[in-house]
């Protein structure tokens, strides 16, 4: 009994309705057609959007050559470099053929720190004319002592003021779908975990591929023409 209590006395209060409100606050409007008054334009508007305003909200940009990095930045962008490469690899192929490459659109990795927490944030995109992928996502390394998912349905809908559907999403995430305004986006992905790299040339079987999860905490807002990209 006082194992369980002392336990639970350990666990960390996640602060989920600010973090999502970050979220909302840079990643909620599909620039696409926000800016052509209902024509769908380019993922790079709604990327170059999407950086825009996390350095209006006080996201810091972080680059290899930002002066004081630490462990965990260097960590956080080394692996989010890695995820954008994971998803542009289908485009990569692609562009084996292409007359026209395909590069990969944003790239960018901010810093803020939101209620005692060290958050990252970043933006990718790829647009080869026929199909379109633009995430921008929040992610938190975690690692201390958040073990269960924080973010749940009636904070999603405290901060989105819209009650939302729940289903799977792509690799085993939580997907939440509410009805959002026009040039709005009213969709998240929770991907939540350390698992996903259970991969062997010894075994054949692929366990639990995420290649979100390993990054502890990361949502993603954004569009697909496909499930996933890969």
């Amino acid at each position: 009994m006082l194992a369980a209590f002392a336990l639970a006395a350990v666990q960390p209060v996640y602060p989920a309705e600010l973090v999502i409100r970050e979220l909302k606050s840079v990643c909620s409007i599909d620039y696409r057609s926000a800016k052509r008054a209902g024509f769908i334009g380019p993922a790079s508007d709604a990327i170059v959007h999407w950086a825009s305003e996390a350095g209006a909200n006080g996201w810091t940009l972080i680059e290899s050559d930002t002066p004081n990095l630490s462990r965990r930045d260097v960590s956080a962008s080394g692996r989010i470099e890695s995820l954008n490469h994971l998803l542009f690899g289908s485009f990569a192929m692609a562009n084996d053929y292409a007359s026209v490459p395909t590069e990969m659109l944003g790239g960018q990795v901010f810093r803020k720190d939101v209620a005692g927490r060290t958050l990252y944030l970043s933006v990718f995109g790829a647009d080869d004319g026929a199909r379109t992928v633009g995430e921008c996502r929040i992610h938190d390394l975690l690692g201390d002592g958040v073990q269960k998912n924080p973010i749940a349905s009636p904070v999603v809908e405290q901060v989105f003021g819209a009650k939302p559907k729940t289903a799977a999403g792509a690799f085993g995430s939580t997907a939440y779908s509410w009805q959002a305004g026009k040039g709005r986006i009213g969709y998240l992905e929770v991907h939540f975990g350390f698992g996903g790299w259970k991969v062997s040339s010894f075994n054949k079987r692929i366990e639990n591929f995420n290649p979100y999860a390993p990054y502890g905490l990361t949502m993603v807002m954004g569009f697909r023409d496909q499930v996933i990209i890969i």
